[in-house]
């Protein structure tokens, strides 16, 4: 059971970070051991559950039985990763809401005690092998308190004094001018464009650093920078992970895709991409940093990767990571999980060469598939090289000489798939008759392509399955990964992908079918969409344009006469210091009865502050409930007023603001509704006194009815009694 310690615990900490009342939440969710958490779409919760944060240290090749301290556990993002690989771990999280979410998701693990409290008044009984800083060093100014004259510093001094002699600290953090922000992403911690591109010069509390920001922070706290990491597309949720040895000629298979905040986009970034690692200046621009660092200034980094590749989104049977040891010349592959490693034994059992292609080499031993680094040049970069210079029937020949090696001998025939086809790719089945053939590798990606004089060599034997296969199927996902590769996609379209398989888009839309069936049903992989926000393309011309227009206005001046002619005199107004300039001149002005003024067309605006001299400006359309003179119309006008009997040139000095440009017809729309139901009032209102006045006619009706029948009633009574009177007179006589 772990260690909940509270003897460092200050309430008032409890208001220095939170993410409000979703925390509450959380911690009863956890509670009732609610296993949505890791899916949710709600970004707080994905943020602090999914399992793809453990990403940034699940490959870190940790001292078996180390001792580790986390700085800032939030909510246990990586607690759990960590209880994993070490003996020992405490982590230490600010605040008691945080800290509990912490402990509940974690409490089974008897090697983790649980700090509540700032990690500056904690004291511990041992110091620590490792210090796992993730996602705080920004939070240092807040953290240290406003008296330290460099809080990052400090902070970095007071983590290193928690190591064991030898010890290394890991630190994550956003880059300060990292391309994700350069390209139209909003900063994440304070929600603002271009925030750290400006070096955050309107005052945040938030702080995050450059490259050579970062190493100055380390260099003045005295500690060595051992190795940069460049984690993409960020620390937060990485796939690859480079390395100085790697980031200038890999490029990432990734995608950057926003899942806190909408995005702009304001150029393509893989392009952009390219071009840094032609400079080699990519690691400069990395949207993150991991830093391992330590107090000597020798360690030895031989046996670190300079590339990872993490595939975390899958089912556990197939999650893994790659890792290339550039220097040693060899790859290894790791199962995430234990149930895992039935996959890397799998992938040891290599495919039978097939005409051109023969399968890299592997050892499996202890969990680990280790293969060697293959040094001939990927296929990737032969592609690229004809493309550059322009050899466009050599590159294509080249994909060519691909096919028909994967083809061989073999025949296009119909085939229903077996049950295992089925098991893995789905009961969708093919009419056109294909080249189906066992031992297929789904997976020719051209960057897992090594072209060879005598023979090309394929690297990963993942995808590799003992029954038929079509290989048009493993060709078509070979040729749409070029297709989306921004070197090529202006090459290859889709035509180009259907005449060379000798396909159609029958056989396409099924390929696409199994692609959903292999990836969701079999893999098990992820479905992160729901989680994915919008990235709204910028055309920076479109908007200079656009502003343009903003800053060009034309005003009108109509001069009636007695006679109802009308001049029309035009002016385009002079912008200057927030204020706009119109002049008309005209002999006419002095001889005009009436004179109206339209500030502009086609636009709804705000008119304030107008001087004209010795005249005012009435505004004829304005709305009267909007401040200053506001024109819910395209056509605002204003009428002047005064004595212009001996002028010839009228000067209007204003302030315009353009509204957008929908308010008209949202106005036009409200004024319409509101119109209408003026009348539908109305017509209810007329409606209801002719019910009332109808229900009176009937109500009279009635009385007169009875008033008639009383009259009748009336009449009898006198007709009978004069009859009684006349019959009575008779006898008497």
């Amino acid at each position: 059971m772990a260690y909940f310690n509270t003897r460092f615990y200050c309430e008032a900490d409890d208001a220095l970070y939170s993410d409000g009342a979703v925390e509450n939440e959380i911690y009863e969710r956890v509670c009732q051991k609610d296993t949505s958490l890791e899916t949710d779409t709600n970004w707080t919760v994905f943020y602090h559950f999914s399992r793809l944060r453990h990403n940034i240290l699940n490959w870190y090749p940790f001292k078996d039985g180390c001792s580790v301290l986390e700085i800032g556990g939030g909510c246990g993002a990586l607690t759990g990763l960590l209880v994993q690989k070490a003996g020992r771990v405490t982590t230490c999280e600010l605040t008691m809401r945080r800290a509990k979410i912490l402990y509940e998701r974690h409490k089974d693990a008897s090697n983790l005690e649980v700090v509540v409290g700032n990690f500056l008044k904690a004291t511990f009984d041992q110091k620590f092998d490792y210090v796992v800083v993730n996602g705080v060093l920004e939070y240092a100014r807040g953290i240290m308190g406003s008296e330290k004259t460099d809080p990052y510093v400090a902070f970095l001094q007071q983590a290193k004094s928690y190591l064991n002699p030898g010890g290394i600290i890991l630190l994550s953090i956003e880059n300060r001018i990292g391309l994700k922000y350069l390209a139209g992403a909003a900063e994440d911690h304070v929600g603002k464009f271009f925030a750290g591109i400006n070096g955050y010069c309107q005052g945040e509390h938030v702080q995050t650093f450059s490259q050579s920001e970062l190493a100055s922070l380390c260099e003045k706290a005295g500690l060595c920078i051992y190795k940069w990491y460049y984690p993409y597309p960020d620390y937060k949720f990485p796939t690859e992970i480079f390395t100085d040895d790697s980031v200038n000629s890999t490029m990432p298979t990734g995608s950057d895709v926003p899942f806190d905040m909408a995005r702009a986009k304001l150029y393509d970034k893989q392009s952009v991409y390219h071009t840094l690692m032609d400079e080699h200046i990519a690691g400069h621009f990395s949207n993150s940093f991991l830093l391992e660092l330590g107090e000597g200034q020798i360690h030895n980094c031989s046996q670190t990767p300079t590339y990872i590749k993490i595939s975390n989104n899958r089912d556990r049977s197939y999650s893994i990571c790659t890792l290339i040891y550039g220097n040693d010349g060899y790859v290894e592959k790791k199962a995430l999980f234990p149930q895992g490693n039935a996959h890397l034994s799998k992938m040891h059992s290599a495919a039978a060469p097939m005409g051109l292609f023969h399968t890299v080499s592997s050892d499996y031993q202890n969990g680990t598939l280790i293969c060697p680094i293959v040094k001939e040049e990927s296929m990737h970069n032969c592609l690229k090289a004809l493309v550059i210079e322009g050899n466009l029937d050599a590159f294509w020949g080249k994909i060519r000489l691909l096919c028909s090696s994967l083809y061989g001998d073999s025949t296009p025939k119909q085939c229903e798939g077996a049950p295992e086809f089925i098991n893995v790719f789905g009961p969708l089945t093919v009419r056109k008759p294909l080249h189906w053939l066992p031992n297929i590798n789904i997976d020719l990606n051209v960057d897992n392509i090594f072209c060879g004089d005598s023979y090309w060599t394929v690297i990963d034997n993942e995808w590799v399955f003992p029954f038929e296969i079509p290989a048009e199927y493993a060709l078509w996902r070979m040729m749409i990964q070029l297709q989306e590769d921004v070197l090529f996609s202006s090459i290859v379209s889709e035509s180009d992908i259907y005449n060379l398989l000798e396909i159609s888009s029958e056989e396409v839309d099924i390929f696409r079918q199994w692609e959903v069936h292999f990836a969701q049903e079999y893999v098990g992989i992820l479905d992160l969409s729901p989680h994915y926000m919008p990235e709204y393309s910028i055309d920076l011309a479109e908007v200079l344009e656009h502003r343009k227009q903003s800053q060009t206005l034309v005003s009108h001046l109509f001069l009636f006469s007695e006679t109802g002619e009308v001049e029309t005199l035009e002016s385009y107004g002079v912008y200057n210091d927030g204020r706009w300039k119109v002049c008309f001149e005209s002999d006419r002005i002095s001889s005009a009865t009436t004179i109206r003024w339209d500030p502009l067309e086609g636009n709804a605006c705000r008119i304030s502050e107008i001087f004209i001299e010795n005249l005012a400006a009435h505004p004829v359309n304005a709305d009267p409930t909007e401040p200053d003179f506001t024109f819910a119309t395209f056509d605002p006008q204003f009428l002047l007023q005064g004595d212009w009997t001996h002028v010839s040139k009228i000067e209007i000095n204003f302030q315009c603001n353009i509204l957008e440009w929908t308010t008209g017809f949202f106005r036009m729309e409200t004024d319409r509704d509101r119109e209408h139901q003026l009348y539908l009032n109305e017509k209810a209102l007329y409606e209801q006194i002719q019910e009332e006045l109808e229900a009176e006619r009937q109500a009279s009706g009635q009385l007169r009815s009875e008033l008639e029948a009383e009259r009748r009633v009336s009449a009898q009574w006198k007709e009978s009694y004069e009859s009684l009177r006349d019959e009575l007179m008779n006898h008497k006589g």
